[in-house]
This record gives C-alpha cells, sequence and structure tokens, in this order.
C-alpha cells in the first residue's frame, strides 16, 4: 500500500510531464502507468499528439522496439514446450541468407551479439513492404559480430529475422501466436496490439501518432498512420500499446520473476532465462557499455534507468526512448511511459529518463 505522501509525490511526476508537454521541446503529450503490488495507481494522459488530437489514457501509441520483449517471450513459450530451439541455426530454417548470419542461432539474436545493426527501424519497414522476402538475403553481421565485449542493437533486421524463424516452423503468423500465448490469457486485448493491419475501426481511432521535433518546424509522424507502416511494422518488429496495456503486461511478467501464478504458459524458470543479465559489453549502435538478456533489457542502469531501480529489473524502450516500460519485481513495481515527441540525436535522452526514474522512485520511498 502506498501512502498518502507517496500518492501526491507521484502526481507529482505526472503534473511535471504535463508540464514539459506544453513546452513542447522534447514532447507534445503522452502517457505514464504504474503498479505496485498489482494495483494501478496511476493511469495518466497529458497533451496532444502530432496532428493536434488530445491523448487520453486509451490512446495507443506505435511503440517501436518496446514490442520485442512479445516476441522474446513467444520464444521462450515455444522453446520450453521442444517446439523451437532458441538454440538453433537461423540457415537451418530459413533460406537464402549470407554466411555468417545463416551460422547464427537465435540467442545471438536475442542477447544482441549477432550485431544485425543494418538495416535500422524506418528504413527496414520500407525496405520490407518494397522488397518483401528478398530483404533475408540483404542482412549481414555487422562490426562487432563475433568479437568479445561487443554487442550491437538490431532495431530491425534481427526481429525480422526471428519472424522468418517462427513463422517458418509454426506455419502461422507471429502475431497471431502471439495474441494467443501472451495477449489474449492476459487480457490486453484492447491494450497491446501487434497484428496492427487488422485492428477493429473502433481501435486503429484511438491510435496518436508520434512528432518529429528534431526540425525548424515540428512534424508528425503520419507515416504511423499508413496501412504500410501497419502491415510490415507489426508481426513482432512493431505495435502499438497504452501505456496501462504495457504497465499490466510487465505487472505480469513481474509475477512470473517472483515465481506466482500465471495465466501465461510459461514456467518462472524459463522466463527467468530471457531475463538473467549478462555481461555488461560496448553496445556499437547504442554507443554505451550495457547489458541484455535474452530479448529484454537488462541490468537497466547500464540503459539510463538511474541507481535506484534494483539489479533485478528488465524492461524495453523503443524509439529514442520514447517508450519506455520495466518491471522491478524487487519492489513489486511495474512501470510504463511514453513522451510522443522524436529528437534524433538528441543526447539529454539518457538524462531526462535518470531524472524521471529519480523522481518516481523518490515518490515510492
Amino acid at each position: 500500500m502506498l501512502t498518502e505522501l507517496s500518492h501526491l509525490k507521484l502526481h507529482d511526476v505526472v503534473s511535471a510531464l504535463e508540464y514539459d508537454s506544453g513546452q513542447a521541446i522534447h514532447f507534445t503529450g503522452g502517457q505514464i502507468a504504474v503498479s505496485c503490488s498489482g494495483e494501478l495507481v496511476i493511469n495518466s494522459a497529458f497533451g496532444y499528439d502530432g496532428t493536434g488530437e488530445a491523448v487520453t489514457s486509451d490512446s495507443v501509441f506505435s511503440i517501436y522496439c518496446a514490442t520485442k520483449p512479445l516476441l522474446a517471450l513467444l520464444l521462450g513459450m515455444l522453446d520450453e514446450r521442444g517446439i523451437l530451439s532458441i538454440d538453433i541455426s537461423i540457415g537451418s530454417v530459413v533460406p537464402g541468407l549470407r554466411a555468417r548470419v545463416a551460422g547464427l542461432k537465435l540467442t545471438d539474436i536475442l542477447s544482441q551479439s549477432a550485431c544485425l545493426v543494418r538495416p535500422l527501424g524506418i528504413e527496414g519497414i520500407l525496405g520490407y513492404a518494397i522488397l518483401k522476402n528478398s530483404i533475408v538475403g540483404e542482412i549481414e553481421a555487422g562490426f562487432g559480430y563475433n568479437r568479445p565485449n561487443y554487442t550491437g542493437y538490431s532495431e530491425f533486421a534481427g526481429w525480422y529475422l526471428l519472424q522468418q524463424v517462427v513463422e517458418t516452423v509454426c506455419r502461422r503468423p507471429v502475431s497471431s501466436l502471439i495474441n494467443e500465448e501472451i495477449i489474449g490469457p492476459l487480457g490486453l486485448q484492447d491494450e497491446i496490439f501487434v497484428d496492427t493491419i487488422h485492428m477493429a475501426p473502433t481501435s486503429s481511432s484511438r491510435i496518436r501518432t508520434n512528432i518529429s521535433l528534431g526540425q525548424k518546424s515540428p512534424k508528425a509522424m503520419l507515416i504511423e498512420s499508413t496501412q504500410i507502416f501497419r502491415k510490415y511494422a507489426g508481426e513482432g518488429i512493431g505495435g502499438f500499446a497504452s501505456a496501462r496495456g504495457l504497465c499490466r503486461l510487465y505487472a505480469a511478467l513481474g509475477d512470473l520473476a517472483l515465481g506466482r501464478e500465471s495465466a501465461l504458459a510459461i514456467t518462472p524458470q524459463s522466463f527467468r532465462k530471457l531475463i538473467a543479465s549478462r555481461e555488461r559489453a560496448f553496445d556499437i549502435l547504442l554507443q554505451r557499455d550495457c547489458s541484455f538478456g535474452l530479448g529484454f533489457m537488462t541490468d537497466l542502469q547500464s540503459h539510463n534507468f538511474g541507481l535506484a531501480i534494483s539489479p533485478s529489473a528488465f524492461g524495453h524502450v523503443g524509439l529514442m526512448g520514447m517508450t519506455v516500460a520495466f518491471s522491478d519485481p524487487s519492489r513489486d513495481l511495474s512501470v510504463a511511459w511514453h513522451t510522443n515527441g522524436l529528437v534524433p540525436n538528441d543526447a539529454s535522452v539518457g538524462p531526462r529518463r535518470i531524472d524521471l526514474m529519480d523522481r518516481l522512485y523518490e515518490a515510492l520511498e
């Protein structure tokens, strides 16, 4: 149970986000949700999206790489059942790969050690739309591959290959499997969308557009509302979600990490393998020393989550840190927020995340 003072301090955090969105320097709107001991104590929205639409707690945003843990979790489930081993080489399932890529194991991609940096996010989505499956033959392991103490964060390429592996083995779309195995059992059908091309009109009408602020005149990221984006950014590579939905997801994953009863068909032991933190390494894309599990960011202090967060915490961010979601099992805490402004090469992203984390943890003391 949170104290009255903690509630007041948490609302001060929301007020600060509302103020910042009004300044429109780093973002113009967003959401934040906080769950403590299974209770959703904050579920707030603020500001407006890239087109001037008001953001509500029911709005959904494109969350980019923050969708990846869903595919990692699915792979953990398939591995536990013996349907698909995460230790197999990609080339044993997917044809047409370059030699170095064919020999990679699924765990190499999940841990970022494969260094499949290109193509990047939007670049890969558009390339996928134009080249269809011929993009498979264009993916190559980059600098850092097979070199100790290096990782290479994969925005698109690695997760596209993981999608191909799952769909080849299971003969079903990744999105339908994620819906059946994860989103459905957790009751998040109205909060998280990975089958983005088949969103019902009532759901797609909730989409709010992110905004690019790294230029003289702010521009709405209108590509996010197009059919091309929704078709080729889905399937486990991208998705749409509310902060509330992500917070509820991580609350459920926190229960798994603690060994509690879960609606998900994976044992705590298998799940803990996904969130086991590996040694820090220098990431050639993120340009910092950091740590990954299998499909999750771990050792979150190394990902600019501040010093107050516990070593056991795990989570993920999406597109320059616009989406942030994590669970801190030692605190029985789950948090998700989305701030909708993209400011390319903005050095303040890390410090701003740390500042928000420090304020959140101070409120919870």
